[in-house]
């Protein structure tokens, strides 16, 4: 079986991250994407199944796989409540050592069908190195629906042993079915642990989520081709078609291994998608009272994402073509995982992303 995804082409039109939103700047995107044929690309998934199944109509992954996929694949996948990808922090902000690390989100329902209001969460992961910390922020937000934004607000966490609070709002785009906007935090700059890492927080940045089993690259590289062995969940392996030249120029990749098992296990938003369950097959006599008690629950809604979702994060060479979990972390056997590579580069100040690729992948 081969992994849907969906390659995407786009262009980050600033070199600086501030430019681009993360110092309050425009936020726009130049994209060039191909047609999507999936049927489902987030514009008409009016909310489907978003109750009957508990789990909001997220992305199923299909039972059988031989564990390789190739970025090129059908466009198949679904734009559905649940989005993995990067945050990348502002060279603006913190020159000698900006980093990439990984953010995932899930909200009530696809974004097609987000009404003012509803409830979303988030997670985002610090790790860079072996020897720190698990390093993680959960974030929890609401849609805004006047300006089509969704605000995940000031989460807080820890970054090996310093306080931080992390906040994003985000807006939805269409053409490249993703959430982008700026991020900040605020809380202890310096990071320093002993033997390990000292490392300087950028202040602000930005953050792109896509949805699961999908891999965009920047401009130019439509052609390129970026093939994932998980064959052996514990080594990963990956290699390059028509990406030689960019490929030389990658000098980091972020690494990411995400419990796609244990969020669904969560059941997020289960009491609310009940209710309208409820609400939908009620008398009409009893409409009234469960609509109150709808609204109740998306307005008390309390977030639930727990701090062990990342599995691992750490940043690799650009040059490597394989990753292997340390010892010291466990994957359940068959239960299901997100594994997601960003390549980037930090010379000259450029922080650019050449490309960001996600595949959901059972652990056999």
């Amino acid at each position: 079986m081969r992994f849907p995804v969906r390659p995407l082409s786009y262009l980050i039109l600033c070199a600086m991250l501030t430019a681009c939103g993360g110092g309050g700047g425009d936020d726009t995107l130049l994209t060039n994407p191909p047609t999507d044929n999936s049927g489902d690309n987030g514009g008409d998934n009016s909310g489907g199944d978003n109750g009957d199944d508990g789990d909001g109509g997220t992305v199923d992954p299909t039972p059988d796989d031989d564990g390789i996929v190739k970025s090129n694949d059908g466009d198949t996948f679904s734009v559905k409540n649940q989005f993995i990808g990067f945050y990348i922090e502002s060279p603006d902000y913190d020159r000698d050592d900006f980093s990439v690390g990984h953010i995932f989100m899930q909200h009530l329902t696809s974004p097609g069908a987000l009404e003012g209001g509803e409830p979303g969460e988030a997670i985002v992961s610090y790790k860079y190195k072996d020897c720190q910390d698990r390093n993680t922020i959960t974030l929890a937000g609401r849609y805004n629906d006047k300006d089509s934004t969704y605000e995940i607000g000031y989460g807080t966490g820890a970054v090996d042993q310093t306080s931080q609070v992390f906040f994003t709002d985000v807006g939805f785009n269409e053409e490249l079915s993703a959430w982008t906007g700026p991020y900040d935090i605020n809380g202890s700059d310096y990071v320093s642990v002993d033997g390990c890492i000292n490392h300087q927080l950028g202040a602000r940045g930005k953050v792109e989520v896509f949805p699961l089993n999908t891999t965009f690259y920047t401009d130019g590289s439509a052609d390129y081709v970026v093939e994932f062995d998980s064959s052996n969940p514990r080594s990963i392996k990956w290699n390059y078609a028509n990406f030689s030249a960019e490929a030389t120029n990658l000098e980091h990749i972020t690494v990411s291994i995400f419990d796609k098992s244990k969020v669904d296990s969560l059941n997020l938003f289960g009491n609310i998608y009940s209710l309208q369950n409820q609400l939908l097959l009620a008398a009409d006599d009893e409409k009234d009272a469960l609509e109150e008690l709808l609204n109740t629950a998306i307005l008390t809604y309390s977030p639930r994402m727990t701090n062990d979702l990342f599995v691992w994060q750490e940043i690799i060479p650009g040059d490597a073509n394989s990753f292997t979990l340390p010892d010291s972390v466990s994957l359940v056997k068959d239960n299901y995982y997100i594994l997601s590579i960003t390549a980037w580069s930090s010379e000259d100040l450029s922080n650019k992303v050449y490309y960001s690729s996600n595949h959901v992948f059972r652990a056999d």
